[in-house]
Order: C-alpha cells, then sequence, then structure tokens
C-alpha cells in the first residue's frame, strides 16, 4: 500500500536536515543572523560531570575538552569524563575543587583559575598540577588566592583576573607578577570579565567598570559603564566590544567618544535581550552572536538590535538544561557548547541549521509516534528514499514536494513485506531494493510503483 501527500519546500528541508544531517554548510554561505528552534544534547551528572554549575569550556590543542566547575576539573574525550579533583598530601593534585576559568597557552599546558588555590598549572606532558598562591611577604607573588579570571596574552604572559586583588600578570621570562588596580587598596577590587583585543590591548571588567590596560606602558583607562558591575567583555570580529553587566543588560562600546549602547530587557517587547544580568557573550563561526544571560540564551541580530531567545521547556528535554547560563564555547567541529548553572551542559550542532529546522515526523504513517530511521537511498530522478523501522518506506519528491509512502498491508500482496525496514540499495537499474528484518527482500520500481516480493 502507498500513500501520496503534498510537503512544503520548508518542510523537505528540514526533514533531510534533521533526519540525515546530509552535509554541513560552509561559513562563506551561512547568513549571519538564521533563527530557527535549537535541539540540544546534554551532558550532566548521569555521563559523569562532577557538578552541576559549568563556569568554564575549553577544547585544547588535542582536541580534548576541559569543563570547570564548582566540585572539580572534567577532561572529556567524547566518550568519557574524568575529574580532577584536590588531594590532601598530594603536591601534583589540583589546588582547589573549585575551578572558575580554563586557558591554554602555546605550549599547551593548562592554567586554571581556582577559588581559593591560587593559579593553578597543569604541565601539558606530565599532567602534573603546581600552584602560585599569594605570599604576603612577597610582592611579586599573585595579589590574591581567588583567581576568577585567566588569560594567556600573545607574548604569553599570564593574566589573572582577582577577587579583591585587581588583576596580576605573570611574565614569561621572570616568573614574578606584577599588578594593577582599578580601586583604592582598601576597595573590592574584583575582576570578572578579562580578553585581550586585536590590538594587543588589556582589558578587565568588574565591579568597578571596564579598563582598557596598555601592555607595554601599563597605563590603564577606565570606564564607567554605570552602576551594575561587569561581568563579560568580548570582541567580535569587527573589532567592536561588547559589555555584559550584571543588571543594565548588554552594552556596545562606542570607541570614538568613548561611551556605551544599552541593550535592555523590556516586558513588553520579545524581541528585546530576555534578562538583565549578561553571564557570557560569544560570537560562532559562523557569525552568529550569542549572549548568555540568568534568564535564557539569546541570539542578538546585531543589524536590528533584535533578540531571539532560546529557554527551557519542562515539556521538551531537546531544549536548554537551565536557563541561567555560565559559560559559551564552540568546538573545532561547530558545535556550541552552553554550560549552565544547575544543570550541567547543553550542546548544539550548527549543521541542524544547514537547511532550517523541522522535526522529522512527517514521514510517518502514525502521527504519535517518531520514525526510527534505518537507512536511505537516492533513485536516478534523485528523489530521496528513506527506510524506517516500523513504519515502511517513504519517498521524498524534493522538485515537487511529496512525500510517498509504502507500508505492508496484510490484504495486499503488492504492499511491502515488513514495515521494519532494515536496508536500501539502488541498482544500476534504478529499481530499488528493500531489506525487511524477518519478511525477506521487495524489489521496487520507483516509475510504476509495483513491488515484487
Amino acid at each position: 500500500m502507498q500513500t501520496t501527500s503534498v510537503i512544503t519546500s520548508r518542510l523537505l528541508s528540514g526533514l533531510i536536515a534533521s533526519l540525515l544531517l546530509m552535509t554541513a554548510v560552509p561559513a562563506s554561505v551561512a547568513a549571519e543572523f538564521n533563527a530557527y528552534p535549537m535541539r540540544f544534547e546534554h551532558v550532566t551528572l548521569e555521563d559523569g560531570l562532577s557538578q552541576s554549575n559549568v563556569l568554564s569550556i575549553l577544547q585544547d590543542a588535542k582536541g580534548q575538552m576541559w569543563f570547570g566547575t564548582e566540585n572539580g576539573l572534567n577532561s572529556y574525550n567524547g566518550y568519557e569524563i574524568r575529574t580532577y579533583y584536590r588531594e590532601r598530601g598530594n603536591p601534583d593534585a589540583l589546588s582547589s575543587d573549585f575551578v572558575f576559568d580554563v586557558a591554554e597557552d602555546g605550549r599547551g599546558n593548562l592554567w586554571i583559575a581556582t577559588n581559593g588555590g591560587g593559579l593553578a598549572f597543569r604541565d601539558a606532558k606530565s599532567g602534573a598540577f603546581s600552584s602560585y598562591r599569594h605570599d604576603p611577604e612577597n610582592s611579586a607573588s599573585i595579589g590574591s588566592n581567588v583567581v576568577r579570571r585567566v588569560l594567556v596574552d600573545t607574548d604569553g604572559s599570564v593574566w589573572a583576573g582577582l577577587r579583591g586583588g585587581g588583576l596580576s600578570r605573570r611574565d614569561v621570562d621572570t616568573g614574578e607578577f606584577s599588578h594593577y588596580r582599578f580601586t583604592s587598596e582598601a576597595g573590592p577590587d574584583n575582576v570578572f570579565a578579562l580578553i585581550q583585543d586585536s590590538q594587543g590591548s588589556i582589558w578587565a571588567g568588574g565591579d568597578h567598570g571596564l579598563s582598557r590596560i596598555d601592555r607595554r606602558s601599563g597605563e590603564i583607562t577606565t570606564f564607567n559603564v554605570g552602576p551594575d558591575g561587569v561581568r563579560a567583555v568580548y570582541e567580535d570580529r569587527n573589532g567592536q566590544l561588547w559589555i555584559g553587566t550584571f543588571g543594565s543588560g548588554l552594552q556596545r562600546f562606542v570607541a570614538d567618544d568613548s561611551t556605551f549602547e544599552s541593550f535592555v530587557n523590556s516586558p513588553d517587547d520579545a524581541s528585546s535581550i530576555s534578562g538583565g544580568k549578561v553571564t557570557t557573550i560569544f560570537e560562532d563561526s559562523d557569525g552568529r552572536f550569542w549572549v548568555g544571560t540568568t534568564t535564557g540564551l539569546n541570539l542578538m541580530n546585531r543589524a536590528t538590535g533584535e533578540f531571539v531567545r532560546y529557554v527551557r521547556s519542562e515539556t521538551d528535554a531537546t531544549t536548554l538544561a537551565d536557563n541561567s547560563i555560565t559559560s559559551l564555547y564552540e568546538d573545532r567541529g561547530g558545535v556550541l557548547w552552553v554550560g549552565t548553572k544547575t544543570a550541567g551542559i547543553s550542546k548544539w550542532n550548527s549543521r541542524t541549521w544547514a537547511y532550517g529546522y523541522e522535526p522529522g515526523t512527517e514521514i510517518t504513517t502514525r502521527p504519535d509516534t517518531k520514525p526510527v530511521v534505518t537507512s536511505f537511498t537516492e533513485d536516478l530522478r534523485g528523489r530521496l528514499w528513506v527506510g524506517t523501522f516500523g513504519d515502511g518506506v517513504s519517498a521524498i519528491d524534493r522538485a515537487a514536494g511529496t512525500v510517498t509512502r509504502y507500508v505492508h498491508d496484510a490484504e495486499d500482496g503488492s504492499s511491502i513485506s515488513d514495515n521494519r525496514v532494515m536496508s536500501l540499495m539502488r541498482d544500476r537499474n534504478g529499481s530499488i531494493w528493500i531489506g525487511t528484518m524477518t519478511s525477506g527482500i521487495d524489489l521496487l520500481d520507483p516509475e510504476t510503483g509495483n513491488i515484487e516480493r
């Protein structure tokens, strides 16, 4: 038995993308702003993650992922997670279980910002840890044992953004630290954001506002962002500087007059940013601009200043695991990793937007189920044939915008012999061979629809 139905071109594209992910669209042909539903996979405690608050994400030079959490440093090779903890009495172990940030230097060593353990270092060759701690008797030591951010600059110097101690820079040659303060010595000099821009300057954001440090002269220029502290700083591919505040939304730095353009939440505007507390900012390899907040993930259209919001749904397990976003990172395969505060990591493969997105349930004859796709092939006319386990075979005609379904009918000897299709193959004559689970092989003529069992 066969049935045919009409589908739209967008639906057809979605079927191909969501079921098969046949190809990835190169960045050169991807528009900067395309917004479709996002379908996430999750990495949680059940997968071996040591703690649910993922504060930092990094892929090292060898391709391994690293996750900093409130209870351990996690490495992930794609198959299993290994966790590194503080070990009392072991000088080669991590200095603190609470990891704020992770960076890699040019030799593959890791620099780790910890809460109370100072600046930790992992040797790439031995795997051993050591740490740089504050010594009140040594002015060349790091300024605090609470390190919120870590950055390795283009010269190899390591910068540590501190809680209560401003900024410390480790000289690559001497190993000694120099210090930068942004408030009075008695003030709460907390640094929560740290980057190096394309011109080589260092930017530090914190409770004091936003500061630019000239690496050569050491000169500091501070900008007043407003009453709320800075939590994120990011430079996009166009050299534009963006600032995330903890209450006043997203700010764009206008370099010409050192002012800021604000993007704030408006309760009556669904296209505004989802909340005022911005925690992280990231531009992916296709130019999509992401803004993480405590109330969801936002995709920003920089041309219009509008946002598309992505939030958790209690009824859909493929949405974000948690609305409070703590970190964003894209690996070299184009996967976006989203660290959350209470539910681990949500990850999204950008290839699912190659053709747009639609749920892949339209090829089923049973609307209440989702088909399990087992096989596919293409006929001589370019139609796509999809085999499923339990729903027979569907032929997708991309030119006509139709789907023709072939399913088993116990009263029709000319229908396919079994809906549990295991394999499909097109031969040199253009015929479609259908391998079933328990009823042998069917031979289908794609021009007439006739079936020989």
